[in-house]
C-alpha cells in the first residue's frame, strides 16, 4: 500500500477512534448524571417517606412517650446509626437537657455502659445536646477525636463510638426536647439530613404540645370535678340551712297566725261588749273606736306581715330545690312548647286584649317541661307589664345571632313586648332575687326571672334583656341545639 495511502487510512482512524472515545465519555457521563439523579431520587423517596412515617406515628400516638419511641425507630431505620436518645429541657432560669430512659441500643451489650454514662445534666453550651439548647439548631460531630466539648469522650472512645448528632424537638420557637444519635463511622455532616430532622423535630413538638395541652386539660377537669363536689356539698348544706331557717321561721309564724285569730275573736267578744253593755256613751264610743280602727288595722297588718314572710319562705323553698330538679334531655320542639303556654293564658290574654305572634322556633336541646317554664315566665312577665294605655304586643321569635367570641352551635330565641319597659338603672338587677321593677302592676316574690336564668343556664345556655323605659323589653334566651352544645 503506497505511504500517502496507509497516511490517510491511519488518520482517519485516529479521527474515528477520538469521535468513539468522546461518545463513550458522553455516555460514562450521562450515565453517571442518570446514577446520580437515582440516587437523589431514592434519597429524596426516603426523606419523604421518613417526614410521612413521622407524621403519621406523631398524630396516631398516644402519648409523648410511645411518640418518642416509635419516632426513634423510624429514624435509626433512615440514618443506620446504632444508638439514639431523647432528651427533656428542664424550666426554670437556666435550661438543661436531662436525660430520659427514651432510648434504643442496636447492640445493648456493647453501648450499655456507654448509654449509662448519659445520666448527667448538660448545661447550655456544654457537650451536644446542649449546642442545641444554646442556639435551637441541628448539631453534628463528625469525629470525636477532634472535639475539645464532649464531656463523655472516654466512654464513647470505649465503645467505638465517632460521630454524633443532635437536633432540637420544637414548639414553635421554644426548645422542649433534643434527640441525639450515635455511629461508629467518621462521618462528615449531612446538611439535608439535619434539615429533614428539623422538620420531624417540628412535628415531634407537636406531639409534646398536644401531651401538654391534654395534661392541662386533664387538670382542668379534675379541677372542675373537685369544684362541681365542693359546690354540691355546698348546696346541701344551704338547703339544709334553708330547710332549718324555714321550720324555724314557720313556728312564730303559725304562733302569730294564731293569736291574730285569736285577737280577732277577743276584738268580737269586746264589741259584744260595748254594744250591749251597761257602759258611759264616751266609754262605748270610744272602745268601738279603737276595736274598728286600731285592732282592727293591727290584726290585718299582721295577718299581712305573716303571709309576706310565709311567701318568702316558700320562695326559698322554691330557690333551693330548683337545682335538684332531674332534666330529661332531649330535642324540644319549642314551637309546641309555646303554643301550649299561650294557650294556659288564652284567659289573661284576652282580659288583657294583648295580640300575640309566633314565628318559627327551632328544636333545642333541653328538658321539654323546664323549658316550658322558663317561656311561660317570660310570657306572663309580657304580659302583666303591658301598657294600658296602648293595644298590647307580644312576639314571641327566633333570630340568628353569634358573638364573636362564641364558636360553639345555639338558638337565640326571644319575647318582646311593647310594655312598660324597664329603667336603664335596673337592667343589670333584673335577674336578682327578689329583685320587682313595677311592683304595682303584678303580684308576686320577685323571683321568676331568678329560675328562669338557673334553668337556662343550667341547659347551657345564656339569657339577657334589652328594654326601652316607655317601649318595651325583648328577653333573649339562647339554648344549645345539640347534645353536649354550648350556647
Amino acid at each position: 500500500m503506497p505511504r500517502e495511502d496507509r497516511n490517510e487510512l491511519e488518520a482517519r482512524f485516529k479521527e474515528r477512534t477520538d469521535e468513539l472515545m468522546g461518545i463513550n465519555t458522553e455516555l460514562e457521563r450521562h450515565i453517571a448524571e442518570r446514577k446520580q439523579a437515582e440516587e437523589a431520587l431514592l434519597k429524596n423517596s426516603a426523606v419523604v417517606q421518613l417526614l410521612v412515617e413521622t407524621a403519621t406515628v406523631s398524630n396516631q400516638a398516644l402519648s409523648f412517650e410511645e411518640a418518642m419511641r416509635l419516632c426513634l425507630e423510624l429514624i435509626r431505620a433512615h440514618i443506620g446509626w446504632p444508638l439514639g436518645r431523647i432528651y427533656l429541657v428542664s424550666e426554670g432560669p437556666v435550661s438543661e437537657a436531662i436525660p430520659t430512659d427514651i432510648w434504643y441500643l442496636d447492640d445493648p451489650e456493647k453501648f450499655e455502659a456507654f448509654a449509662g454514662a448519659e445520666g448527667l445534666r448538660f448545661a447550655p453550651g456544654v457537650g451536644l445536646p446542649a449546642r442545641v439548647l444554646s442556639n435551637g439548631k441541628p448539631a453534628w460531630i463528625s469525629n470525636m477525636s477532634t472535639d475539645q466539648n464532649f464531656p463523655r469522650f472516654e466512654q464513647a472512645v470505649d465503645v467505638g463510638i465517632r460521630a454524633s448528632l443532635a437536633f432540637p424537638i420544637l414548639i414553635r420557637n421554644d426548645i422542649v426536647a433534643i434527640a441525639e444519635f450515635f455511629t461508629t463511622e467518621i462521618l462528615e455532616p449531612d446538611e439535608r439530613l439535619l434539615e429533614v430532622l428539623l422538620q420531624v423535630g417540628a412535628q415531634l413538638g407537636r406531639v409534646v404540645e398536644r401531651d401538654r395541652e391534654e395534661e392541662k386539660l386533664n387538670q382542668l377537669n379534675e379541677e372542675l370535678e373537685s369544684r362541681n363536689v365542693e359546690l354540691a356539698h355546698k348546696n346541701q348544706e344551704i338547703e339544709a340551712f334553708v330547710y332549718s331557717v324555714s321550720h324555724d321561721l314557720r313556728s312564730p309564724l303559725v304562733n302569730l297566725e294564731g293569736f291574730s285569730e285569736e285577737l280577732g275573736l277577743v276584738g268580737k267578744d269586746l264589741r259584744e261588749i260595748f254594744e250591749s253593755g251597761d257602759l258611759p256613751p264616751e266609754t262605748r264610743q270610744r272602745g268601738l273606736e279603737l276595736l274598728d280602727e286600731d285592732m282592727a288595722t293591727s290584726i290585718h297588718y299582721i295577718r299581712a306581715g305573716v303571709k309576706r314572710l310565709s311567701d318568702i319562705i316558700d320562695t326559698l323553698l322554691r330557690l333551693s330545690r330548683s337545682g335538684r330538679a332531674e332534666y330529661r334531655w332531649q330535642h324540644v320542639d319549642l314551637g309546641s312548647v309555646v303554643e301550649h303556654v299561650l294557650d294556659a293564658m288564652s284567659n289573661t290574654i284576652a282580659e288583657r286584649e294583648a295580640h300575640v305572634t309566633i314565628g318559627d322556633l327551632p328544636p333545642a336541646w333541653g328538658d321539654p317541661t323546664q323549658l316550658e317554664r322558663v317561656f311561660a315566665n317570660l310570657l306572663s312577665n309580657a304580659l302583666n307589664y303591658l301598657d294600658h294605655e296602648r293595644p298590647g304586643l307580644i312576639e314571641v321569635g327566633y333570630e340568628e345571632r353569634k358573638a364573636a367570641s362564641d364558636r360553639s352551635s345555639g338558638s337565640t330565641y326571644y319575647v318582646k313586648d311593647n310594655g312598660v319597659g324597664i329603667p336603664e338603672r335596673a337592667l343589670e338587677k333584673v335577674f336578682q332575687t327578689f329583685q320587682r321593677m313595677h311592683p304595682e302592676k303584678a303580684a308576686g316574690e320577685g323571683i321568676g326571672l331568678t329560675l328562669v336564668k338557673r334553668i337556662v343556664e343550667r341547659h347551657g345556655g345564656k339569657i339577657w334583656v334589652e328594654s326601652t323605659e316607655g317601649e318595651g323589653s325583648t328577653f333573649f334566651v339562647r339554648l344549645p341545639k345539640n347534645r353536649g352544645g354550648k350556647s
